[in-house]
């Protein structure tokens, strides 16, 4: 596949994605699903849908063609947690404490990803791990270190969590909406431009070189010593002195740099995502604009979470916990010649409801829309009005209030009549 067929697939499925219909974005994905950024999206998605086992199955495979993502590590390990799976969620944590590479903060914008990754909120989580094993010394000792690097405001529920000794509290996560986006220049450019650009010389060999590059033989032959000249103030002391080597993945082992004398593994090229296509010679003229990440309010998006907390839980939606979660989203499993999920809002008017299946399946013909009664499981009522969706949405609602989720779940049978 050319690499303008791979942007307007990942195009495609971001269409998908924006419009909630999850299943066709990763059907989309999946069909360029070979790099560290499109897995990674895939990984979001199943989180989305509560697929959280296939979301670390992403996040893994995302991780072996970029061992430095560590937003990958980040997400694996809310995706472990909210299965329950603590320990290997700690794991993960401190794998992504490890390649924060001693900063306090990694911004993905420049990579496609309108997200910022702080040192505060990897070791936040992984004091909750620890906290969530029965480990509570080690774990509000992790707190008391992350909140000596807030950096935002929705870091001070750190503060909160600690005075209420985590009780209830669960991890910080990427946005549900937040995924790689492609850059908006090339995008733009899809139908005319040249990938390849003027070409011009940036790199040359000859004889007296060792190997093709600037001056080969001086690089190689020099042997000065890499010097860390980033700002003191974007240092971690987490990040740099905290990571856990005692600490291993059941699943994935994590590889710790080789070179003693630097504290931190080396920043990898922001494009190495795909090492089997080589390296291009050439450079062009992209204005390098960002991508336009205006497509959907961060407000709309909310972490799904299967696993059912305790009295006193805290779900959070976003970076901010909050004791009162407000669902806003119905995510409907919808019987027809297959099953399929569809995403909902919980204002939703009965004949947008009914538009969404038809559109959803195809549907031509009239159908009506059955649901276990919830008196009587094996009965089968009808939703014919509005007043019986509504009913629905306030029993998804309250059943996900139970359980600690945010967002709510809906089944529905279609019969085309």
């Amino acid at each position: 596949m050319s690499l303008k067929q791979e942007i307007e697939t990942w195009v495609a499925a971001l269409a998908r994605y924006d419009n909630n219909e999850f299943d066709d974005a990763l059907g989309e994905f999946d069909k360029i699903g070979d790099t560290s950024k499109i897995l990674f999206n895939m990984g979001v998605i199943h989180a989305t849908l509560g697929e959280h086992e296939k979301a670390v199955e992403c996040y893994q495979r995302a991780i072996r063609l970029d061992q430095y993502l560590a937003v990958a590590y980040f997400q694996q390990g809310v995706s472990n947690f909210l299965l329950g799976d603590f320990e290997e969620a700690l794991a993960n944590f401190n794998d992504t404490l490890l390649y924060l590479r001693g900063n306090s903060v990694i911004d993905y914008a420049q990579l496609g990803l309108l997200f910022k990754l702080y040192s505060c909120e990897v070791l936040f989580n992984r004091g909750l791990c620890y906290i969530y094993l029965q480990q509570k010394e080690a774990g509000m000792q992790d707190l008391a270190y992350a909140v000596k690097e807030k950096v935002v405001e929705d870091h001070n529920v750190i503060d909160e969590a600690i005075r209420e000794e985590a009780e209830g509290y669960t991890v910080f996560s990427i946005p549900v909406g937040v995924v790689y986006r492609p850059n908006e220049a090339k995008v733009r450019n899809l139908k005319t431009k040249d990938y390849l650009g003027k070409a011009r010389l940036v790199a040359a060999s000859d004889r007296s070189n060792a190997f093709t590059g600037f001056a080969g033989s001086e690089m190689k032959n020099s042997k000065a010593e890499a010097k860390d000249d980033r700002p003191t103030e974007n240092l971690s002391f987490a990040a740099t002195n905290l990571v856990k080597p005692g600490l291993q993945s059941r699943r994935q082992q994590s590889e710790p740099p080789n070179n003693r004398n630097n504290a931190f593994p080396p920043t990898p090229p922001p494009e190495n995502d795909r090492p089997s296509r080589g390296a291009s010679r050439y450079d062009d003229d992209d204005d390098g604009s960002d991508y336009d990440y205006g497509s959907f309010d961060e407000g709309e998006f909310e972490m799904v979470s299967s696993v059912r907390r305790g009295p006193g839980s805290v779900s959070r939606p976003s970076r901010a916990a909050s004791r009162r979660p407000d669902i806003r989203k119905i995510r409907v499993k919808v019987h027809s010649d297959d099953v399929r999920y569809i995403m909902i809002g919980t204002s939703i008017e009965f004949s947008d409801f009914v538009d969404r299946i038809r559109d959803k399946f195809g549907l031509r013909r009239r159908f009506k829309i059955k649901m276990k009664d919830e008196d009587v499981p094996d009965d089968m009522i009808t939703m014919g009005d509005q007043d019986d969706l509504d009913v629905a949405i306030q029993s998804a609602k309250s059943q996900a209030k139970r359980q600690r989720l945010d967002v709510g779940k809906m089944e529905i049978w279609v019969i085309e009549v």
